[in-house]
């Protein structure tokens, strides 16, 4: 339950709901940006359907709090995406597959330890497993940084500040009494925006690939 859940009415969560819509607007504009140019950033157009599916789920898991299905929606395409781009970027700033395997079973062990072994509050426990999933993205982005001669520093800086907002509002969802319709809302509306600078640092790194292939 959030701040605003009211299963009494028809839309139960409607800041929840319509702020998960969010995450599609990243997703049409790199569509649109990148039209008759998708073959040349597969991985960043194989991630956008992804956020899309995310961002249904969302909403109409917060609209309606009634079916598991939903919640898989809203959950389960987002787990992926941010492993895949995990993933992705310890392969761009280690270079070998058998450290990104090793890194991989590390992160989900860790994910499941969380969710099984650490005595928390749900909440605490899942936002304690979106801290070491922010971890798992940031830390080998910032590495690629120093391969790349800080190539797109100001982006990957902007989606981290983003990312920690959007953790702070999840955090705080039911403390924060100056909204009465808790902050959650927020934490997707941030997670969006940082989503928009992650794809557009994908952007960035899929052209200093290019320009190198050219060179």
């Amino acid at each position: 339950m959030y701040a605003e859940t009211d299963l009494t009415r028809f839309v139960a969560e409607p800041w929840n709901a319509y702020s998960s819509l969010t995450f599609l607007i990243p997703v049409i504009y790199w569509f649109l940006k990148l039209r008759k140019h998708y073959r040349e950033y597969p991985f960043l157009i194989m991630c956008m359907p992804l956020l899309a599916l995310g961002g249904i789920g969302s909403t109409l898991y917060h609209a309606f709090r009634n079916s598991v299905f939903f919640l898989r929606m809203d959950v389960l395409p987002i787990a992926i995406l941010t492993l895949l781009v995990s993933l992705y970027f310890w392969w761009k700033s280690v270079g070998r597959w058998e450290y990104v395997a090793l890194i991989a079973i590390a992160f989900i062990g860790t994910r499941i330890f969380i969710y099984r072994e650490v005595v928390l509050a749900q909440q605490q426990a899942i936002n304690l497993s979106y801290f070491i999933t922010g971890i798992m993205i940031f830390l080998p982005a910032f590495l690629l940084l120093l391969r790349t001669s800080y190539t797109g520093t100001k982006v990957i800086i902007l989606a981290t500040v983003f990312f920690i907002f959007s953790l702070v509002f999840r955090q705080i969802d039911s403390q924060f009494f100056a909204l009465p319709m808790g902050t959650h809302w927020l934490w997707h509306t941030c997670c969006a925006i940082g989503a928009f600078f992650l794809a557009q640092y994908l952007y960035i790194i899929a052209n200093v690939a290019r320009q190198k292939v050219n060179a």
